[in-house]
């Protein structure tokens, strides 16, 4: 009775000070509106509202990443891998639809981006927090970030009052991830952006591994933004382009923007057809949904919605093209595991490499099965063909399931830059004329060795933090 007692006049106080503090806001926001503009008041009550929101969940920018290294708490990072899906579904129809107003923005790697980024990484250690969680912190009382946010503000202003004093130190050119090379990187980042993706999930399933779009997400983040940054800057050193600046080609793609006019019916259809299965895909565990039968939903609603009609269906030749391997090559590796060659090699493997301990014998398999996709040009077909085997030897010298899967998956998509039949996309734009064989093969060979550095080197690393071994 005591404590009740006690907790009432408590717990009024605290809502008497919510009240108060919400009616200030308002009335901070209605003077704003009506005496700078009702545009600024309604950013105003935008901008309070994100910050109660964040701060009430407690959620930020390097907050989740703490958690994740500290706790291993993934629940943060998880949120901002799907908040930037989110904004890049609403952002990049905007970007095309009005590219006369509006623009991505890209800037270069120099020398006052690399200064810039370790005086911001070592001030947020010193206040705890980055520019909005400074913010944040200051608003709910913290001392430390409410001396530091004046100071912020101040720093800010003077690095972009003599920014192109800064910018004139020196950069390298702006480099779009693009072609073969960017591809095959950010396919191994993603469950469902290569077609032979879901396959390995479903090959590791019948093994017993679970492979869902997010651990599969969160696993190759660091790696694949790394590869990333290098792959591009290596290629733009060893293999400069002749062309570096197109000072014409933002307006071309603007007028070209324009006679498209502004997205219809159908591209607004097409938009949420795409948001409902990125839905479908990341909680299809928690909803007890197939990536398949959440395609088929997707197809269905472009269908009866007149989007694409079975022409159009019958037109998709690389769409029919994999499933056709899917069919043919998932029965034939079905069959070889019946009728034993699939067992006898995994023990031939498993021999060969049993004398040594799990993570030499894991390094070595993984390498063979990179480097045999010399003999193949097709993703789906080296995965149909030798995933499972190579799995299966993995697990049975003692490497991790988990660990084993996802680095097969990722190499299952990292092989394909080594030669110009290695992907579907490499014959393509082999066909352009640009590159000659020979280089093609070098540049590929030399990329590979990076690609295998970073992912298990950086990226073994990342995975002891997350905890796959």
């Amino acid at each position: 009775m005591t404590q009740a007692t006690t907790g009432g006049p408590a717990g009024r106080s605290r809502s008497v000070q919510r009240v108060a503090l919400v009616g200030a806001a308002l009335l901070l926001v209605l003077a704003v509106a009506a005496l700078v503009g009702a545009r600024y008041g309604l950013l105003l009550l935008i901008g309070l509202g994100f910050g109660i929101v964040l701060e009430g969940l407690r959620f930020g920018f390097a907050g989740p990443w703490r958690a994740m290294i500290v706790r291993r708490e993934p629940g943060g990072v998880m949120a901002h891998l799907l908040a930037i899906g989110l904004v890049a579904v609403v952002a990049i129809p905007l970007l095309a639809s009005h590219g006369s107003e509006l623009m991505g923005a890209r800037a270069p790697v120099g020398f006052a981006m690399i200064g810039g980024a370790f005086v911001f990484g070592a001030c947020m250690q010193i206040v705890m927090g980055c520019g909005s969680g400074t913010l944040v912190n200051a608003g709910s009382g913290n001392p430390v970030s409410f001396v530091a946010l004046p100071f912020f503000a101040l720093g800010s202003f003077a690095g972009s009052y003599h920014l192109l004093w800064w910018t004139d130190l020196g950069s390298l050119p702006v480099i779009a991830f693009d072609g073969v090379q960017g591809t095959v990187i950010t396919s191994a980042m993603f469950l469902t952006a290569m077609a032979a993706n879901p396959l390995a999930a479903k090959l590791a399933g019948d093994m017993g591994i679970e492979i869902t779009w997010g651990g599969w997400a969160l696993a190759a983040l660091v790696p694949g933004l790394i590869s990333l940054i290098v792959v591009p800057l290596l290629i733009y050193k060893l293999y400069p382009p002749e062309i570096k600046e197109t000072p014409g080609a933002t307006k071309f793609a603007r007028e070209k923007l324009a006679e498209m006019g502004k997205m219809g019916s159908n591209e607004w259809m097409m938009l949420g057809v795409f948001v409902l299965l990125l839905v479908l895909w990341i909680f299809g565990k928690q909803l007890s949904l197939n990536a398949t039968t959440a395609a088929l939903i997707g197809l269905g609603v472009l269908l009866l919605s007149g989007v694409l009609n079975w022409t159009d269906v019958r037109r998709e030749e690389g769409a029919w093209d994999t499933l056709i391997w899917f069919s043919a090559l998932v029965m034939m590796a079905t069959f070889l595991s019946k009728l034993g060659l699939i067992p006898w090699f995994s023990e031939w493997m498993g021999t060969a490499v049993g004398g040594s301990g799990w993570l030499v014998a894991f390094l070595i398999l993984s390498l063979a099965y990179f480097y045999s996709h010399y003999l193949f040009a097709s993703n789906t077909a080296h995965v149909s063909a030798m995933y499972a085997a190579f799995l299966a030897v993995a697990v049975a010298v003692g490497t991790p399931p988990l660990l084993a899967a996802l680095v097969l998956a990722f190499f299952s998509n990292l092989f394909s830059s080594m030669t110009h039949y290695g992907t579907g996309p490499a014959p393509v734009l082999f066909g352009a004329g640009f590159v000659d064989t020979g280089t093609w093969w070098k540049l590929g060979g030399l990329i590979s060795i990076v690609n295998i550095v970073i992912w298990l080197g950086i990226g073994g690393l990342w995975w002891k933090v997350l905890g796959l071994w």
